[in-house]
């Protein structure tokens, strides 16, 4: 089966087909700031096992095999948070947030000129892990893993060079052409860290991989 890559060798980021793998894969960096989110564990109430709050903050993506290296685009988000604790040293969160995603040309307009919007709908599920237990001096610390399911809810595509317009060649695709054959599901690996600052307030480092790719190759009709 026929897979589909960037063409490298062009300062247009065309899409050519060949039997290469894809790679167009999201990686994301994401940090949150929680409010309104009890501490968990051993901060909680013994009849407080649940607890929940909003979740702020901003995400640095890239679309890896697009040739548009390093984590320039920048989004919101945001969204709702549920907790529940299993014991001192474990507790569940599950989240639905409204997140910024997509990938922005380099500097130089001459090596990359594709710009992606595309916004999603996710609900990262995680293990939280204590690795330290908070005092009067130390900020509790926490360990994340999961997964998250995202949706995808709008998406743009530019692509121009200088106001020019794209010159295709036979059997040549670019992205804004194939955006409708974008792919409506997202399935990410997510791991990162939160610190807990009181008792109502925390911060989330986190990083996202999808283990999915952007658009199948074989569902774009032959040129």
């Amino acid at each position: 089966m026929e897979k589909t890559r960037l063409n490298s060798g062009s300062p247009h980021p065309t899409l050519l087909r060949c039997r290469r793998p894809p790679l167009l894969r999201f990686s994301l960096l994401l940090l949150l700031l929680c409010p309104v989110i009890a501490l968990p564990a051993q901060h909680r109430k013994s009849d407080r096992r649940f607890d929940g709050g909003v979740v702020l903050g901003f995400n640095a993506s890239q679309i890896d095999g697009d040739y548009q290296f390093g984590y320039r685009k920048k989004g919101l988000s945001g969204g709702i948070r549920a907790e529940a604790a299993f014991s001192p040293k474990l507790y569940l969160s599950v989240e639905l947030l409204y997140s910024q995603r997509g990938a922005k040309p380099q500097s130089d307009p001459r090596k990359s000129f594709v710009d992606m919007e595309l916004d999603y709908m996710e609900a990262p599920i995680l293990m939280n892990f204590r690795m330290t237990r908070s005092s009067e001096t130390t900020m509790a610390t926490f360990f994340q893993l999961g997964a998250s399911y995202g949706r995808m809810m709008r998406y743009k595509v530019s692509e121009d060079l200088f106001g020019g317009s794209i010159n295709l060649k036979a059997n040549q695709s670019s992205f804004k052409e194939i955006s409708n054959h974008f792919s409506n599901n997202d399935l990410s690996l997510v791991f990162g860290g939160s610190v807990y600052f009181s008792s109502h307030l925390s911060l989330n480092v986190r990083g996202y991989y999808s283990m999915n790719e952007l658009f199948d190759s074989a569902s774009i009709p032959e040129k």
